[in-house]
């Protein structure tokens, strides 16, 4: 996934509260945001171990522990591999994920995108 220098890429679930929250928050920060769905056709697996690699975080520390369905991810990872099981159970994510250039950040808090917009 090619990221245009002046674009923040949000990767955020629609329908959650922090989600919706981070979304708007970002177009206040700047016009360029470019929202996708954690499970959206244009997020490889490839572009999962970059987003990974990025966060320097492993895919379960991104997904709902709590979430009814993290035990299916958990089997459905183990049996291929954790950015294989990110692109099916993406609406497992705990938070958004924004990513400008080559940093990402993992949003818990809709201010979290200032750790990523300041240093660009």
């Amino acid at each position: 996934m090619r990221i245009h220098p002046r674009e923040l890429v949000l990767i955020y679930n629609g329908t959650s509260k922090s989600g919706k929250e981070t979304f708007s928050y970002a177009h206040s920060l700047t016009p360029y945001v470019h929202g996708l769905a954690p499970d959206c056709q244009d997020l490889k697996v490839q572009n999962w171990h970059d987003i990974l690699q990025r966060l320097n975080m492993h895919a379960e520390e991104l997904l709902d522990k709590n979430h009814p369905d993290y035990k299916k991810a958990c089997l459905s990872a183990h049996k291929s591999n954790w950015p294989m099981a990110m692109r099916h159970y993406g609406y497992l994510l705990k938070a958004p994920i924004a990513l400008k250039f080559n940093r990402a950040v993992l949003c818990q808090k809709p201010k979290d995108l200032h750790k990523l917009v300041a240093h660009t």
